[in-house]
């Protein structure tokens, strides 16, 4: 079996030659289809290498030549007014409620969000009903889902004071409708991907980060403009230890039982080697009083991941709405984090409601307020962290006065968010190679949570929409 150095390298090559191929293509819809795989493939096959200046670089030429003076639409600017653009908001996970809680917190500032390719995905309508509230809106693209709709995101983020951007890592669209030259206005990233390949650091003016490690790794490895740390913003849980106790009541859990809740969607558990939330969940399960409730995936989508259910006293769920959540949080003794692909604002939200975490270190970005909880595989299997003090001070009164945790609420959200907002300006940039060094143990921390001991294999993804040209390239070099 090769190690994992071996494969990063590997992976690395693979990924350098989809780049030249890119470089050399002069199609600006078929260099974006190729763009956009070359991301795909570096988040599921792990390189080293987390950003493209030359792939960027080389769309924006391909897309000034195709582009007219009067397509830089230079309209009049609205003060105070945000654009958060996203590839897709979901009912579901962390990524929107981000979004939500943003526009929930600046007050000051008047907020709307444009959904690039929202397709069949439910709009939440907590997201449409906060957007109205601030004297925005929610806008849906007209060339939703087609590669070149950039034009129609520059006009409309032209008249906006400033611009964010939650977007999916391989999504190219604003790096060909923000490029210098073509777009006046600061543009931000929430970066939200922290761990993976993404497109847009020779866009973006200055990139908020969710944890520290985060803020060092993207100037040091995706060659970032400038950075500073804005945690997740979470809301302020007020309740009272009587509520613990309804919430128990209406989920029929007895006073006795020790709770444990994972709140996780089913692509986050698909083992990676030893790294199996079901081996932990039955190390749970096996002691007497424990009971695990399950929420993202039922019964039927578990069995689908592991081949099997569990036994003992554990229910699933499925989906639940977000705004019925906070039962199971108050029920809660313990959070469970998914394995392999944890969750960071659940867990969050557990704490805040006074659960304690169960989360597995894993060697890259985790965010800083419950890196503390983290523990290596082998110590969580122990079972040493299934045990807490009565009398811990958090657990009945919630973990709103943790120190950890006030960076999240919304006056220190705000202090941070001030610190960078008002001030970053339009720049010109000098260019920065983020080509792959030397293979760090970042690098192989992230490749073995990504991929399991046992398929150390190339996981090409979908060549759907791309030229035969472009497909046979790409096979041929899997093959080898």
């Amino acid at each position: 079996m090769q190690s994992s150095e071996v494969a990063i390298a590997k992976n690395a090559a693979i990924f350098s030659a989809i780049e030249q191929r890119v470089l050399k293509i002069t199609s600006l819809k078929r260099a974006v289809r190729l763009a956009e795989y070359a991301a795909k493939f570096s988040n599921t096959n792990p390189a080293g290498i987390y950003a493209s200046h030359l792939i960027e670089n080389h769309l924006q030429a391909l897309a000034a030549k195709a582009e007219a003076k009067t397509d830089h639409f230079q309209t009049e600017v609205r003060a105070n007014t945000v654009l958060h653009v996203m590839t897709q908001a979901y009912l579901a996970g962390g990524h929107t409620r981000v979004v939500e809680r943003w526009i929930e917190f600046d007050q000051a500032s008047s907020h709307s969000v444009v959904l690039i390719a929202q397709k069949k995905e439910t709009i939440p309508s907590a997201l449409e009903q906060l957007t109205e509230a601030s004297g925005g809106g929610l806008i849906r693209l007209a060339t939703e889902g087609a590669k070149l709709g950039h034009l129609e995101l520059r006009k409309l983020a032209s008249s906006f004071d400033k611009v964010v951007l939650h977007t999916h890592p391989y999504e190219t669209m604003p790096v060909l409708a923000f490029r210098r030259g073509a777009f006046q206005r600061p543009v931000f990233c929430y970066n939200h991907a922290d761990h993976l390949f993404w497109y847009g650091t020779t866009i973006i003016d200055h990139c908020f980060e969710m944890c520290r490690l985060g803020l060092e790794f993207s100037i040091d490895r995706r060659g970032a403009f400038s950075s500073s740390l804005l945690p997740i913003p979470m809301p302020c849980v007020d309740f009272k230890p009587n509520d613990k106790m309804l919430a128990r009541q209406e989920l029929t859990i007895s006073g006795s039982e020790k709770v444990f809740l994972t709140i996780a969607s089913a692509g986050k558990f698909p083992p990676k080697g030893a790294i199996n939330y079901k081996k932990l969940a039955e190390k749970i399960l096996s002691i007497s009083g424990n009971r695990l409730l399950v929420v993202g995936l039922n019964k039927d989508q578990f069995e689908h991941v592991f081949g099997c259910s569990l036994t003992g006293s554990v229910e699933f769920y499925g989906h639940v709405p977000y705004s019925n959540l906070s039962k199971f949080y108050l029920a809660a003794d313990f959070y469970l984090d998914s394995v392999p692909i944890g969750g960071g604002t659940a867990v969050l939200e557990a704490m805040l409601y006074g659960g304690r975490p169960i989360v597995w270190l894993n060697g890259y970005h985790q965010p800083d307020s419950y890196i503390r909880y983290a523990q290596d595989w082998d110590s969580l299997l122990s079972g040493s962290t299934f045990e807490y003090d009565e009398l811990e001070p958090n657990r009945l009164a919630g973990f709103n006065a943790d120190e950890n945790l006030l960076q999240h609420l919304k006056e220190s959200w705000l202090l941070s968010l001030a610190n960078y907002a008002d001030t970053v300006k339009r720049k010109s940039r000098t260019e920065l190679s983020v080509a792959l060094r030397e293979i760090t143990l970042y690098d192989v921390n992230h490749y073995e949570s990504m991929c399991s001991n046992r398929d150390r294999v190339l996981v090409p993804p979908k060549t759907r929409h791309m030229s035969w040209l472009d497909k046979a390239a790409i096979w041929a070099l899997m093959s080898h």
